[in-house]
This record gives C-alpha cells, sequence and structure tokens, in this order.
C-alpha cells in the first residue's frame, strides 16, 4: 500500500518579527512511498508577507526535502496564510500547512525607519478583540487616508481617521465606540482604508 508523504512541522508561527526583517523556518516533506513523489507547485494565500525557496521538486522513496519557508512582515499586525503542497500522490495529492506571524515596530520608534513602499492595511489585533483593537497601516507618499468602520449592514459606526499622512508606517487603535462615543455592541464589523485610488477593507470581530 503506497503511503501518503507528509511534512514536518505540520503548522509554522513565525512568533514576532520586525517589520522590514524576516525570518525563515525550513519545513520538511518527506516521501514515505515506494514510488517517486514529484511536488508540482506550492500555493501561498499570502505571497505578500510569505515566501519560499522553492516550489516543485522531486522526492525520492524515503528521502525528505528541505523548503525555506520566510516572514518578511510589512506593517505591524498579525498575518496569517496557508501554503497549500501539491503532488502526484494518489492517497493525499495536496497538503495545507497553516502559517502565522506577528508584525511589530522596532522598540521605541514610533515608526520603521525603513519607509514603505506601497500602500498597505494589515490585519487587526487582536481579533477578536475587547475592549480596543489595533490598525496598522503604511502610507508611501504624502496622502490623504480615511479609515471607517462600518457594521454588516452598511451602516458607518466611526470615521476612526481621516487626515493627511507624510510617508511611513503608522497605527489606529478602535476603543469600539462609534462617532458619538457611545459602546458599540458585539459582532463583525468591516473597517475600509481608503487613500487615493488604494482601498482596502478588513472584517474584525468585537467580542464581550
Amino acid at each position: 500500500m503506497k503511503l501518503p508523504p507528509t511534512v514536518s512541522p505540520q503548522s509554522i508561527d513565525f512568533d514576532s518579527v520586525l517589520v522590514g526583517s524576516d525570518s525563515t523556518i525550513s519545513l520538511f516533506v518527506e516521501n514515505l512511498g515506494g514510488d517517486t513523489l514529484e511536488v508540482n507547485d506550492i500555493l501561498i494565500t499570502d505571497t505578500a508577507a510569505f515566501s519560499i525557496d522553492i516550489s516543485n521538486f522531486i522526492v525520492l522513496p524515503a528521502q525528505t526535502q528541505e523548503v525555506q519557508v520566510t516572514f518578511a512582515p510589512t506593517a505591524q499586525g498579525s498575518y496569517s496564510g496557508l501554503l497549500r503542497i501539491s503532488s502526484n500522490d494518489p492517497v493525499n495529492d495536496t497538503l495545507d500547512i497553516a502559517v502565522s506571524g506577528y508584525g511589530k515596530l522596532p522598540l521605541g520608534l514610533p515608526n520603521p525607519t525603513v519607509l514603505p513602499k506601497s500602500f498597505a492595511m494589515s490585519p487587526n489585533y487582536p481579533n477578536p478583540f475587547n475592549p480596543s483593537t489595533t490598525i496598522a497601516y503604511q502610507v508611501p507618499r504624502q496622502s490623504e487616508v480615511r479609515i471607517e468602520i462600518y457594521n454588516m449592514l452598511g451602516q458607518k459606526v466611526r470615521t476612526l481617521l481621516n487626515e493627511r499622512k507624510e510617508p511611513g508606517s503608522y497605527q489606529a487603535v478602535w476603543d469600539g465606540r462609534n462617532d458619538i462615543g457611545a459602546q458599540v455592541g458585539s459582532g463583525v464589523y468591516l473597517y475600509r482604508m481608503v487613500a487615493g485610488d488604494y482601498v482596502q477593507v478588513r472584517k474584525m470581530i468585537l467580542m464581550k
């Protein structure tokens, strides 16, 4: 009976990595079968933060292939993704490996020393949250930046930010209150960043 390939570790957590730096962890793909294993591709759901050094290779029986996975956060916040390994194995032709990490700012510095090259808004942290959460975003050039929060009915709850920003990386904190200072209820909320032609929408969960 042909045995499916195995991978170790089965999930990868990079913990905290400084924005502008990177960290690499080795993933090992082992061929437990009697035939040659052909890995056709390794897809990554978050290519902006996670990368690999090799995406297709051959593993002989009883041999192991090392794949180097790198996490390079571009802004403060939590990141999560998925590595999907596709192979010619008839039993299990796809293997999913969860990857995660947190980008943090250098200690004592309000912004990273390297200016960002593109607009970005990271997933809020923590999420779910109570009573407050932090939204990290970056601006590559002087721009009018607006961050607004909406409920699932599409109604605006809070204008969190609406001002001109110089190039750099920033944080906005939402305390779970609306524009008049009242505490909103538990649930799923959308937050949207608009800066010039850049528009990004993400979800967050307030739990009480």
